[in-house]
């Protein structure tokens, strides 16, 4: 396979065009590269030690926010070496207000982790179940997943998810 077939196959497992929500997950060095054609917000994860820097963003006109999160690729944090922040209900709750606060003007998500596939997919996941409905296509092929992410924030989500029964943009785009 060339390289840029290569490329293009990566790049295409990182777009997920759900029915309401597009998802783009990437890795750090893309995330300073690579934006969304419709509005859309973005959700920067960075480890939680002060010598990462925050990732550069790729600036856009669709662009309507970013939320900066620091924390590591714990499952276990238990397992965790000192220092090290796993991902926790805080953590959550800001992305659920985040999303809400702009859920009337995007179309997209774009998630970025260091290497786009834990945090990212996680995070992506739940949000995708939650504003789309279906979660499958972030738990098969170039996607791993970290299951502590995804468990705290969807439970984080059914809990302060709006009363209505509904999910947020169903039956209509988010735009």
């Amino acid at each position: 396979m060339t390289s840029e077939a290569h490329l293009q196959g990566y790049q295409s497992r990182q777009v997920y065009h759900g029915p309401i929500v597009q998802f783009l997950i990437l890795d750090h060095r893309l995330a300073a590269t690579r934006t969304l054609s419709v509005p859309y917000v973005v959700i920067s994860i960075t480890e939680s030690h002060d010598s990462f820097p925050d990732a550069v963003i790729a600036p856009s006109a669709m662009q309507r926010g970013i939320l900066r999160l620091r924390f590591d690729d714990i499952d276990d944090p238990e397992d965790a070496l000192d220092g090290c922040q796993p991902f926790v209900e805080h953590h959550a709750r800001q992305i659920v207000r985040f999303v809400l606060s702009h859920r009337h003007e995007i179309g997209g998500i774009v998630v970025h982790c260091h290497a786009g596939v834990s945090r990212s997919a996680a995070v992506a996941a739940a949000l995708s179940e939650w504003l789309n409905g279906e979660e499958a296509d972030f738990f098969e092929n170039y996607f791993l997943p970290n299951p502590r992410v995804h468990d705290i924030l969807s439970r984080t989500i059914a809990i302060m998810e709006p009363d209505s029964g509904e999910r947020i943009g169903e039956g209509k785009p988010l735009r």
